[in-house]
């Protein structure tokens, strides 16, 4: 155990054990081993760093009174991940009212060339995912980020199966556009070198 009372060489099952045993020292040591994840998840969802945080707060301590519930020989990782992302639907629907857009200009499935995203950092793309109308930003994260299905989607979210399947394509549609705005480009400019 160093200094600050976070146990080095910790396994993860001797890490779950103690957090099932309300032990603060495993607690903090699961906290500093999954934060930044689950923030970075947090802020896919939230509207400011600042609810992010509080929202990862807040699922924390879910973690914690839940932990019991995590069953043994599945991801742990993965299963903090699903009640992360729960946490964060739950606190946005809460907190506000979603509105999934049903008119759309024009199917937008003109293609650019992929390596352009290579000019922006993943930063910069999350940016990019976080301006989108809401409805769209929440359905790409969960299809396209989290990997859940679209009939998933439609269960978590309360809309139907095929209009996850639309806000998801919409939302690509829409994606494309920023990035094109962002890079300052066109078509022709981008298949020019094609």
């Amino acid at each position: 155990m160093n200094r600050t009372g976070y146990y080095i060489g910790m396994t993860e099952k001797e890490l779950i054990q103690g957090c099932k045993e309300n032990k603060r020292l495993h607690q903090e040591a699961l906290y500093r081993k999954y934060s930044r994840k689950l923030f970075g998840i947090c802020l896919r969802y939230a509207n400011s760093e600042m609810e992010a945080e509080d929202t990862m707060q807040e699922v924390f301590i879910r973690i914690f009174t839940k932990i019991g519930q995590y069953k043994e020989g599945g991801s742990f990782e993965g299963w903090l991940n699903r009640v992360c992302v729960n946490h964060a639907i739950e606190v946005y629907r809460r907190n506000k009212r979603l509105v999934f857009i049903e008119s759309y200009e024009g199917d937008y499935e003109e293609s650019y060339d992929t390596r352009l995203l290579e000019k922006l950092g993943a930063d910069e793309i999350t940016q990019l995912i976080n301006t989108m109308p809401e409805g769209y930003r929440m359905v790409f994260n969960l299809y396209a980020i989290e990997g859940y299905t679209h009939k998933d989607i439609g269960e978590i979210m309360g809309i139907s199966e095929g209009t996850s399947k639309s806000q998801f394509s919409r939302a690509k549609g829409h994606l494309v556009k920023l990035l094109a705005k962002q890079l300052n480009i066109r078509k022709e400019d981008s298949n020019a070198g094609a």
